[in-house]
């Protein structure tokens, strides 16, 4: 459930949201927790703290907002500080506990969150949680862009705790929200991200604050995300796009390195990111042609010397 897939590919007689659908009961008992893991829980390792293990989830996509509805036996979810700054996994995560109970650390915050309650945890930083019980979750990530956009810094929201009072307006707005997923229509799209945003902005006590605009490194940072595919993406292009010099747009890309290693980083993640999805099956001459590589030889040269391993070798691992 990590990529996006946008509303402007369904048509308008098609569902509004793309669902996604994980459940461990297809699996064989020994397997599910491996496939959990494999297949879901790929930006932390998980350990199961029962014997049986189940896992269902549900998954709706809509733009930068998506909604997950998880049911799962408890386990240990840990994300480590070097895995946030080194995968793709960047959002802001709002979890509401319908059952169960969870604590633990969120970058040095103490973190306890009963039935009833809402969490929030930012990817890009440490995370330890144990669940202390079976789960029930509402589960909603709203992508890093938009994120930082619409709420400002993220790191102050991370690992921040609201009670069933706090949160009783957006609670009930989910509860209303969840059961029409599936009968939603393209034509609903922005009014539902739009009531989402504007739901959390009242979560997070940040009605009255108009959020900063987009810094000239994070407009760069999605304007790249939104082009990756595209083999006329280069340095030049983002800052012609942006209407701004070379020396300025390299300024906030100084520390990867400059704009063309960032973009040519990003694509090798999404390569990587799609090497490991179970029902991928792209030829590497096809993911280096969707990913704006001049052909195989480029991407796997590249891959190599980024990962230290062939890309092929990567989707083995997988088997």
């Amino acid at each position: 459930m990590n990529e996006p897939i946008s509303g402007d590919m369904a048509s308008e007689s098609d569902p509004l949201l793309a669902r996604l659908e994980f459940n461990s009961d297809l699996y064989p008992e020994a397997e599910r927790s491996a496939a959990y893991q494999q297949e879901v829980a790929g930006p932390a390792t998980l350990t199961p703290q029962s014997s049986h293990f189940h896992a269902r989830i549900v998954g709706y996509v809509a733009g930068p907002v998506r909604f997950h509805a998880v049911d799962a036996s408890p386990h240990l979810f840990e994300r480590t500080a070097l895995k946030a700054a080194m995968d793709s996994a960047d959002y802001l995560a709002i979890q509401h506990v319908i059952e169960g109970e969870v604590e633990g650390d969120c970058d040095g915050r103490p973190i306890h969150a009963v039935a009833g309650s809402v969490y929030v945890m930012n990817f890009r930083q440490p995370i330890t949680l144990l669940e202390k019980a079976d789960t029930r979750l509402h589960f909603v990530t709203v992508n890093r862009t938009a994120a930082i956009a619409q709420f400002g810094d993220l790191a102050k929201l991370h690992g921040r705790v609201f009670d069933a009072n706090e949160a009783a307006s957006y609670i009930r707005f989910l509860e209303a929200v969840y059961p029409e997923l599936d009968r939603k229509r393209k034509s609903g799209v922005r009014a539902l991200v739009s009531e989402t945003l504007s739901e959390l902005m009242r979560l997070f006590g940040l009605e009255a604050v108009l959020a900063p605009p987009p810094t000239l490194g994070e407009q760069a940072r999605a304007y790249i995300e939104d082009h990756l595919a595209a083999r006329e993406l280069t340095p030049e292009s983002v800052a012609k796009a942006l209407e701004v010099s070379r020396s300025r747009l390299y300024q906030p890309f100084q520390a990867e390195g400059g704009v063309a290693k960032y973009i040519w980083g990003r694509r090798l993640a999404q390569v990587h990111a799609a090497l490991l999805l179970p029902n991928d099956e792209r030829s590497l001459t096809q993911l280096a042609y969707d990913y704006g590589f001049s052909n195989q030889a480029h991407l796997s040269s590249l891959f190599r010397r980024t990962y230290g391993i062939a890309p092929s070798k990567v989707r083995q691992k997988r088997l």
